[in-house]
């Protein structure tokens, strides 16, 4: 849906003239300049939100690279192998579109020649239509570090030019090793969160 450029200003506008609004009318009403305080203080957080949000949409293209690479550590042969199951958060595809699972509703399971990324417990993915993904281990698969809009940090997994599925997790530098040590294509430069 295309929103005219002019319109999130023009609600913004109107928000702001109904909050000071109330907030003066509470203010003479109750005869306490706290009402009016909470309506500025409202008001100016809302402008700063506006502008803080376009600001970032300009400055991020959704699935461009964010210039950070991350560097994979050396490890010997004689150390143990790393987990291969992790519990994080997940952004899946669904019947209802795309789900955002939330930490630790989503497990990622590295298997001998594929990766399973799926939301637990059933009951929850059936409830929003949404399957596991496997995704068997080739040359057309494509896995990378993530950031989201907010600062989250993830893997994701893309195959054959589809929509990538994201693993959100706190140390993507472990998942990434381990999927690189077994022979998965990893690219460790960062690219930002897209659809």
């Amino acid at each position: 849906m295309d929103v005219p450029p002019g319109r999130p200003i023009a609600l913004l506008a109107a928000g702001c003239v109904l909050a000071l609004g109330v907030g003066a009318f509470m203010t003479v009403r109750t005869q306490s300049p706290l009402f009016l305080i909470a309506a500025m203080a409202t008001t100016i957080a809302n402008a700063a939100m506006f502008v803080l949000g376009r600001w970032r949409l300009r400055r991020s293209r959704p699935g461009s690279r964010t210039g950070r690479t991350l560097v994979a550590s050396v490890s010997s042969p004689d150390e143990p192998s790393a987990a291969t199951r992790w519990v994080g958060g997940a952004n899946l595809p669904g019947t209802f579109g795309r789900t955002n699972a939330t930490k630790p509703l989503a497990v990622l399971d590295l298997g001998p020649s594929s990766l399973k990324l799926g939301i637990r417990p059933k009951l929850l993915a059936g409830m929003f239509g949404v399957s596991s993904i496997t995704v068997p281990r080739s040359d057309d698969v494509e896995v990378f570090p993530v950031r989201g809009r907010l600062g989250t940090r993830g893997v994701g997994v893309r195959r054959n030019g589809a929509a990538p599925v994201y693993f959100w997790t706190s140390q993507p530098e472990e998942v990434l090793q381990t999927l690189a040590s077994a022979d998965w294509p990893v690219s460790w430069d960062e690219r930002r969160f897209a659809y």
